[in-house]
């Protein structure tokens, strides 16, 4: 077991929570050392800033997002299939880690996320910028624009599951999948 790897993956997991919970500018390193019980000295060894730290605990939740949201995908599949399937899969991995989808809002508004740190995450994104480009390239999705398209259903299932998540509305599966329905028709 290699602990210092154990640690740096502790020191990111707290700081996701904390952030999720209090804020990027609540959030000092300090209180990242006292909740996880970690020396300062150890997280400044594993990350030389605040900024450095944020930045690697978004590449690790874009991974693990991707990862979760991607893993079933069958090409051989009809697209509208693939297309339900991702969609579900984002909603119930936002729902089942709210403490992600409140940091990606919150970096999402401020300029804490580097330029190395976007390309990154941009490359970990291209599966699902490449199925919706597919689509965009044989006629099934209507809207030119890949931009304006990944907006569109984020947007929306983000929505969806901060209802879900606030407990504001229980979402069943039959309406998280005519949600999906109405996205897909929006579409194409």
């Amino acid at each position: 077991m290699n602990v210092r790897s154990d640690k740096k993956s502790e020191i990111i997991d707290v700081t996701l929570a904390l952030i999720a919970q209090r804020g990027v500018h609540n959030t000092p390193m300090s209180l990242v050392s006292k909740s996880s019980g970690i020396a300062a000295g150890t997280i400044y060894h594993h990350f030389e800033s605040k900024e450095k730290l944020i930045n690697e605990v978004y590449l690790n939740i874009k991974t693990s997002m991707l990862t979760s949201v991607m893993k079933n995908d069958n090409e051989t599949k009809p697209y509208k299939d693939r297309f339900f399937e991702i969609c579900e899969t984002y909603f119930d991995y936002l729902v089942d880690n709210p403490n992600t989808l409140s940091f990606l809002e919150q970096c999402s508004s401020i300029p804490i996320l580097n330029e190395e740190v976007r390309k990154q995450a941009d490359a970990i994104a291209a599966p699902l910028v490449d199925f919706f480009r597919f689509g965009i390239e044989r006629g099934i999705v209507k809207f030119p624009d890949i931009e304006i398209v990944l907006s569109l259903i984020n947007g929306s299932i983000i929505n969806l599951a901060k209802l879900q998540i606030t407990g504001q509305f229980k979402i069943t599966n039959e309406q998280k999948i005519s949600a999906i329905h109405y996205a897909w028709k929006g579409l194409t």
